[in-house]
């Protein structure tokens, strides 16, 4: 059984300030088109797997990719919501509760932060934010009913790698 609630006023306060730090981690602000940001994020995180590649790099700590994976996943998410008028919210499964943008009808969700954290502490991951974006804008996420909350991220990937 899934439901959700809406986010807290501390949540919000939180999301702005993940906001912030996520703009200044791509050298942009909020004003750029979402398409723009959606670029950057993608850019952004395909330089960060690139230099955890190898067997010195994966050695490092993963915790470092936390606060980054936060703040991107919520620039992310907002233009989602920007372009597609999605909306955050905090999806509740059973006692475990996660971050997400949603369908106007619940028919698909984005678990944003979630997404870029696991391409952050994953080298090898396909990064397909940009993708999912252009899919998403091409009109390729249909068929699923009112409410499925269809992971979008979880069947979103190249035919061609890109590396």
């Amino acid at each position: 059984m899934i439901s959700e609630r809406p986010l807290s006023a501390g949540e919000l306060v939180q999301f702005e300030h993940y906001r912030r730090k996520g703009l200044d981690l791509l050298g942009t602000s909020a004003s750029a088109e979402p398409k723009q940001l959606v670029e950057a994020i993608d850019e952004y995180v395909t330089a960060w797997q690139d230099k955890r590649r190898g067997l010195l790099a994966m050695l490092r700590s993963r915790g470092d990719a936390v606060e980054p994976a936060r703040a991107l996943g919520v620039v992310w998410g907002d233009q989602i919501v920007r372009h597609f008028d999605w909306t955050w919210t905090c999806e509740i499964r059973g006692d475990e509760e996660r971050f997400a943008i949603t369908s106007p009808n619940r028919s698909l969700i984005i678990y944003a932060p979630q997404f870029i954290h696991d391409c952050l502490h994953d080298p090898i991951r396909d990064c397909t934010v940009m993708l999912a974006f252009n899919m998403q804008e091409a009109g390729n996420f249909t068929g699923c009913k009112a409410g499925d909350y269809v992971d979008v991220m979880s069947g979103v990937f190249r035919i061609v790698p890109r590396r």
